[in-house]
């Protein structure tokens, strides 16, 4: 804890690089997001049902090549051939995804796997992803108040129970290592996406806000 009067309190143990990140990729409807875990092996994840989100896995955390094809073939091929097959096109009908210039996604063997299924790739310029890309525009921030108000709540929990428990004492620090918080924070990722599911206005305006509005006025 900090000193009374303190305009900043850090969380102690609290490690940026062991966070659970989700990068959610949305179209006209909301569908299944990526969950990345910073794990050695993919049986370390947390043992809960994740629901429609799939789950890569990379060593320092971070999306790479290799978790963005697990994300193309996993999640956005699939969908891709849903909603040709719900709007009754043909099964080579182009669809269009909006990339930023993150070099996992743009390799040669990324952008041959998708011209392999009929997919073309729009680049948002370098430093316009703040007026281009609809989860910049509106998604991104509600998803970190979202989780962030999560964890905020769950350690205000954990120290009103120690505070309790020790009579009016002081509160000693939150134990927050790996195999309590990769637990919480995935079952804060899948209530995330019930979030978004129910609030699907959100998604609309980031599209709205990047000037996309084909996609809007369904």
């Amino acid at each position: 804890m900090e000193r009374e009067g303190s305009k900043r309190v850090e969380i102690a143990g609290f490690d940026a690089k062991s966070r659970p990140c989700s990068p959610i990729l949305l179209l006209e409807t909301f569908y299944p997001s990526n969950l990345f875990i910073r794990v050695r092996q993919r049986n370390a994840f947390p043992r809960i049902r994740f629901l429609q989100i799939g789950t890569s896995f990379s060593h320092n955390h971070w999306s790479n090549e290799n978790t963005m094809e697990d994300y193309i073939k996993g999640i956005l091929i699939p969908y891709v051939q849903k909603k040709r097959a719900e709007l009754k096109l043909s099964s080579d009908q182009r669809a269009l995804v909006l990339f930023d210039k993150f070099k996992g996604q743009c390799t040669s063997s990324i952008l041959q796997l998708l011209e392999d299924n009929d997919v073309s790739v729009v680049m948002v310029p370098a430093n316009c992803t703040d007026r281009l890309q609809p989860l910049d525009v509106s998604v991104n921030k509600a998803a970190k108040n979202f989780l962030r108000g999560k964890f905020q709540d769950w350690y205000a929990t954990q120290l009103c129970d120690q505070l309790k428990a020790a009579g009016g004492g002081n509160a000693k620090f939150v134990d927050l290592k790996l195999s309590i918080m990769k637990p919480l924070g995935a079952k804060w990722m899948v209530s995330m996406y019930g979030y978004f599911l129910s609030k699907p206005e959100i998604i609309r305006n980031g599209f709205k806000g990047a000037g996309i509005n084909i996609v809007c006025e369904s």
